[in-house]
């Protein structure tokens, strides 16, 4: 016997036989995908272009954000240890505190000999004196600019150092920097001019802008955020009396525009969301800071107790029918000057606006308002609290020398 190829046995007279072949593969047909449409590939390539042309555009025309002095402060603020302090409050180095206000995410306390930054744990990042005798605070989210009101002296802060040191040649008026680092100085002028106007480059060196007025007395300046252009609060003589006026400065123009106001004295004026924010004795006035679009909100027979906005676009008044601020209503507007809420609020002392809420400081409490007039919440404080700072649901009030948090949540 024989084994088959198979695998079974077989007789030897038994022929042999072959193993049927194994079926050969079918050919399995694939359809080939058409080739993408050159024009698709086109509008992609396009759009890559477009994007690396307006990053490089606006790159440009930002450049001065990108600095490295800049670089370095971004990151200062976002990642800089200080150390952990023992918690507010904290007493301020002077005998006499002129200001108290928020820059990026720590508290500023300006005195009559120093300017003194700390952080949210009360631990003091510096203590800088100065001998000026009206010190002014202005600032950005990274920057101090403190000036010499009514004489020559200035100097620009951040968390590290002193920045520059400087003198003007004539005693100011007024001052302001801009987000994007450019200054802005006003002194008294020569020649005929009552103000002259000055813009330093973010460099701090270079001179941008100039402008003069024969007539119009500066009282206050605003740089706007973007560093193109700035806005006045000025004052004139009218008919043996004073009228006041908004004067919108646009650094890529020789015209600046101005708003005239024979019976109102502004005192203050601010950017805001995107239009330009005056601060009169007896009315708010917004406008685009081209001139257009003006709006106005009238304090009627009320006095003003007491202001504050934020560059976000939120705006809070506080009102009185008494000149000592009894029985004052708090007033929430947006940019454009439309009203949103009033609330009754007694005694009014300070205001801050921030991150949509504005705190509002009694003689004994402060108490955060959303813009609608609802009561967010309110904690129990000093008799002797003055100012008020806002940040992040925390209040900070100034009690005498001494600055005291009380949270809001």
């Amino acid at each position: 016997m024989f084994r088959h190829k198979s695998g079974r046995l077989r007789r030897p007279d038994e022929p042999a036989q072959d193993t049927p072949k194994e079926a050969e593969p079918k050919l399995k047909l694939v359809k080939e995908r058409p080739k993408r449409r050159r024009g698709l590939k086109l509008f992609l390539w396009l759009c890559v272009l477009v994007l690396v042309a307006g990053t490089a555009v606006w790159g440009i025309a930002n450049r001065d954000l990108f600095s490295g002095v800049r670089i370095e402060e971004w990151f200062d603020q976002a990642f800089g240890n200080y150390g952990t302090g023992d918690g507010f409050p904290v007493t301020a180095a002077g005998s006499e505190v002129s200001d108290l206000a928020i820059i990026g995410s720590d508290v500023a306390l300006l005195s009559d000999s120093s300017l003194q930054l700390f952080n949210d744990t009360a631990k003091e990042i510096y203590s800088r004196q100065h001998k000026f005798q009206t010190p002014v605070l202005r600032k950005t989210d990274t920057r101090a600019l403190l000036y010499d009101r009514g004489s020559t002296g200035y100097r620009v802060e951040n968390r590290k150092r002193t920045v520059i040191t400087g003198k003007t040649d004539y005693n100011l008026l007024a001052a302001d920097i801009s987000q994007s680092g450019d200054l802005v100085l006003v002194t008294e002028g020569t020649g005929g001019y009552v103000s002259e106007l000055v813009v330093l480059g973010s460099d701090l060196k270079t001179v941008r802008f100039k402008w003069s007025s024969a007539s119009n007395m500066v009282v206050d300046v605003a740089a706007a955020p973007d560093g193109k252009g700035a806005a006045a609060a000025t004052v004139y003589a009218k008919d043996g009396g004073l009228g006041s006026s908004l004067t919108l400065l646009d650094f890529g123009s020789d015209t600046p525009a101005y708003l005239n106001f024979n019976d109102t004295l502004f005192f203050a004026v601010r950017y805001c969301g995107d239009r330009v924010i005056g601060i009169g004795d007896d009315r708010i006035v917004s406008v685009k800071p081209d001139g257009s679009d003006m709006q106005e909100f009238s304090y009627g027979d009320a006095y003003l107790a007491a202001w504050d906005l934020e560059e976000t676009g939120q705006i809070a008044v506080a009102l009185s029918p008494y000149e000592d601020r009894r029985e004052c209503s708090v007033t929430f507007l947006n940019a454009a000057l439309s009203q949103t809420a009033s609330v009754a609020a007694g005694e009014v002392r300070a205001l801050s606006c921030s991150e949509g809420l504005t705190a509002v400081l009694a003689p004994s409490a402060v108490t955060a308002y959303s813009a609608d007039g609802s009561v967010v919440a309110s904690a129990q404080v000093s008799a002797s609290g003055s100012q008020v700072a806002l940040k992040e649901r925390t209040a900070y009030v100034l009690e005498g020398r001494t600055v005291a948090s009380y949270p809001l949540s």
